[in-house]
């Protein structure tokens, strides 16, 4: 029937006569004949169906509408296009999300500076999608630009995992040693400059970063050095501690046996290297810290704890049977002791 319609007279007061008798896919069919594309697609809209109805719209030069009829059909690629034609970058980007473009829309966002919108829609790219790897060294770079490091490593360690440095792959690589050097992993750090250095000499400013690492490890390595061989110092503080030996070094500093003169227990010293000690950690966190492992291993609590751990091997070895043997017994106790004080009472009656 629409695609043999045959008007005799004025068809476009045939196509109003339709559509005010409701006839509306007829009319609709009639204008779009006539090129009058906006009142056919308000037919098509009108009847309900959409998807003509953005077609119409579109050819009419009605990207907006035609936007919205085309995600009211649910066909969200063609409305996003529609969108971008409209200048709307923000109604474009969530289309393309709705269609399963995840990165296309954070790309979007980015361009247009929405750097938490994107980081939203960039993360919902699932690990099996063909997107991940490169939506995970997009994230990493974001995170690092921001100074969240530790997210940074988490997401650049996903884009480079098991892989090669290559042309498509070598700024993850680059922004994970960013990262990591950083968050104070200058081995690591060194290792990855190296890398980047080997498969491309050059590569932005790998090789004035990789001679600062350098210069850092160098300095730690020397700190280190310094605080081994430097003897524990008498202060206020550390006075009623007198070391007996030394445990172990790292580059956070050496950490000593000694004894506590004041407790009369032994404990671990340790002393930092001059770069914390001139950052030392604030004076009310120290002590709360010391208080918390005093308690924790003085002999009254390593008492109470084994005793718990006794009661609770008894309680549980029979299962809910024991437990409830124990409460009946505990119960019959206190009858006892209240027997026991009436007739206490009778007597001095």
């Amino acid at each position: 029937m629409r695609n043999t319609i045959e008007i005799w007279g004025d068809d476009e007061e045939a196509a109003r006569c339709f559509e005010k008798s409701g006839e509306l896919l007829t009319a609709g069919d009639i204008y779009r004949m006539l090129e009058q594309y906006e009142k056919a697609g308000e037919c098509y809209e009108r009847f309900g169906d959409s998807a003509q109805a953005a077609e119409m719209f579109s050819l009419a030069g009605d990207r907006q509408r035609a936007s919205a009829s085309y995600e009211q059909a649910g066909l969200y690629a063609e409305a996003a296009e529609c969108a971008a034609d409209a200048a709307d970058d923000t109604k474009q980007a969530e289309l393309l999300a709705q269609a399963g473009e995840h990165r296309k829309a954070g790309e979007i966002h980015l361009k247009a500076g929405r750097i938490d919108e994107a980081i939203v829609v960039l993360q919902q790219v699932a690990s099996d999608h063909a997107d991940f790897t490169a939506v995970s060294a997009r994230l990493g770079e974001i995170f690092v630009k921001r100074g969240e490091h530790t997210l940074a490593i988490v997401k650049l360690r996903h884009a480079t995992e098991g892989a090669e440095i290559s042309q498509g792959n070598a700024s993850a690589f680059y922004y994970l040693a960013v990262a990591l050097d950083a968050n104070g992993d200058l081995a690591a750090a060194d290792e990855l400059y190296e890398r980047i250095l080997s498969f491309e000499y050059g590569f932005k400013d790998v090789q004035e970063r990789l001679d600062r690492t350098r210069a850092n490890l160098k300095k730690r390595a020397e700190e280190s050095k310094a605080a081994e061989s430097r003897p524990m110092t008498k202060t206020a503080e550390q006075r009623r501690y007198e070391s007996t030996g030394k445990l172990g070094k790292g580059g956070m500093g050496v950490v000593y046996k000694a004894m506590d003169t004041v407790l009369d227990r032994e404990v671990a010293f340790k002393v930092l290297p001059d770069s914390l000690q001139e950052n030392p950690p604030g004076p009310q966190e120290l002590p709360s810290r010391g208080q918390e492992c005093r308690q924790a291993q003085s002999p009254g609590h390593r008492h109470r704890l084994r005793r718990r751990r006794a009661r609770r091997r008894l309680l549980y070895r029979d299962g809910v049977r024991r437990w409830q043997h124990t409460q009946t017994d505990h119960q019959a106790s206190r009858k006892d002791l209240a027997r026991r004080h009436r007739s206490r009472a009778h007597a001095d009656v």
